[in-house]
């Protein structure tokens, strides 16, 4: 028997690294974390909580707290990242908590956010259900 096993994906284009997150929490429903992703976020702690559901404006000001927020707007002649498509990323993440709360974590990271007006892409994303929901 051949047990061999394959994974083949579309490879991605570069883009800026950030993380997405949520909890469950008992007192306040979904929580949902934003921050720049891949080690960045656990080497310089930088990441912004909210409680859900937000919306685009509220996701804007996420962006804009974070240390990293230089870095996604255009920085050392880098341009800026699209931030309008990961708003909107956030607030529908942060409306589906809401939607689904058998959803007790979820963890979208990285998620790499292109040049303006090219979109984000959710690269490794990890989903836990609480089946009594």
């Amino acid at each position: 028997m051949n047990t061999d096993r394959f994974l083949v994906q579309k490879m991605s284009a570069p883009g800026r690294e950030v993380i997405i997150g949520s909890r469950q929490n008992r007192e306040f429903g979904p929580v949902i974390l934003f921050g720049l992703g891949g080690f960045i976020v656990e080497a310089i702690r930088d990441a912004i909580l909210r409680i859900c559901p937000i919306d685009a404006e509220e996701a804007g000001r996420m962006l804009e707290e974070t240390k990293g927020s230089r870095i996604l707007s255009g920085f050392r002649g880098q341009p800026p990242a699209d931030l309008a498509a990961m708003k909107t990323c956030l607030s529908r993440v942060s409306r589906m908590l809401i939607e689904h709360p058998e959803v007790q974590n979820l963890d979208i990271n990285p998620m790499l956010i292109f040049d303006k007006g090219q979109g984000c892409l959710a690269v490794d994303v990890k989903i836990q259900i609480d089946g009594t929901s």
